[in-house]
């Protein structure tokens, strides 16, 4: 019964440690394997397609595949393996057989709302005509009528309007005082605040935290730079000054562009051609390492606290 027991154990224990082991080296693979992306973007002078742009990402020898294409509408997809795992740009399809088969019902005629029955019309029912009667029958009623002297009403208006344009004028006073007090407090409220905030960025801690974040985050955009760039352009602004303070500007570059990118200037007309190849890497242990890094930095949590605090 005991080395029944044992052999379980063993074969539960191996088939743990190949577990563990199957995650650790996924782990790995998705940290230190590169997603290789490039851009491939062409611009013609003319043409029935002006512009077009295809990007690509793959990770782990096209294990995982990505595909962004815009040459006349927008179309995405992801796929693993074999098996695509999101796709846009399909939906238009069905759109444009929905507007063809509206279309095709209008050339055979067809209408897709009824128009409504007619109302019906209303019956005239004759108005029974009323009896009138005379003039002597009519009951005969005293006429009186009430002539108020205007005097009395001047008299009546005047007390109480000016009493309430008084008590209006003094309540405007008020709120006139209030209403400066509160901007006073506002503005001591707002230069208080800058003077704590000019105190935080003039801190070493400040000063230290800024230096971590600027170099790692340095170090994140060399990690993912491209690696290749080709390309050709033509540049044209219609106006010989303006080419020339172009190419001035691509003179001023050229130490970091160097012979990948040629930028040929054309003085006579104003257009913008050509194309360019971009081609790189980016790993994901590189970002979790800045993030790592700029998270557990002390004197970045020191500075969020005390932002923190002046906003509460």
């Amino acid at each position: 019964m005991i080395p029944v027991l044992l052999t379980i154990l063993k074969v539960i224990g191996v088939a743990l440690l190949v577990l563990i082991g199957l995650i650790i080296f996924v782990v790995l693979l998705v940290l230190f394997v590169p997603v290789r992306y490039s851009l491939d973007a062409k611009k013609a002078e003319e043409g029935e397609r002006p512009f077009t742009c295809l990007v690509r990402g793959t990770w782990l020898l096209h294990l995982l595949n990505i595909r962004f294409q815009y040459p006349d509408a927008a179309y995405l997809r992801v796929r693993i393996l074999f098996f695509n795992v999101f796709c846009f740009g399909k939906e238009k399809d069905t759109e444009e057989k929905a507007g063809s088969t509206r279309s095709s019902d209008k050339k055979h005629g067809r209408k897709a709302d009824e128009d409504p029955p007619p109302p019906a019309k209303e019956e005239t029912i004759p108005k029974k005509e009323t009896a009138h009667k005379s003039d002597g029958d009519l009951p005969e009623k005293d006429i009186s009528v009430k002539v108020d002297d205007p005097t009395e009403k001047k008299e009546a208006k005047e007390a109480p309007s000016l009493r309430g344009f008084i008590q209006k004028l003094l309540s405007i006073l008020k709120n006139i005082r209030y209403t400066i007090a509160q901007i006073c407090d506002k503005i001591k409220h707002i230069v208080n605040n800058i003077q704590y905030y000019l105190s935080i960025l003039k801190s070493d801690a400040f000063g230290q935290a800024f230096g971590v974040c600027k170099y790692q985050i340095w170090e994140l955009l060399r990690s993912i730079r491209p690696r290749k760039i080709k390309g050709s352009v033509l540049i044209g602004t219609g106006d010989p000054a303006g080419t020339g303070q172009v190419f001035a500007v691509y003179g001023i570059l050229y130490p970091f562009l160097g012979s990948q990118i040629v930028v040929t200037p054309d003085f006579e007309r104003k257009v913008i051609a050509g194309e360019i190849q971009v081609k790189g890497k980016a790993a994901v242990f590189h970002l979790l390492k800045a993030a790592w890094i700029i998270y557990f930095n002390k004197d970045l949590r020191h500075i969020l606290k005390m932002f923190k605090r002046e906003a509460a």
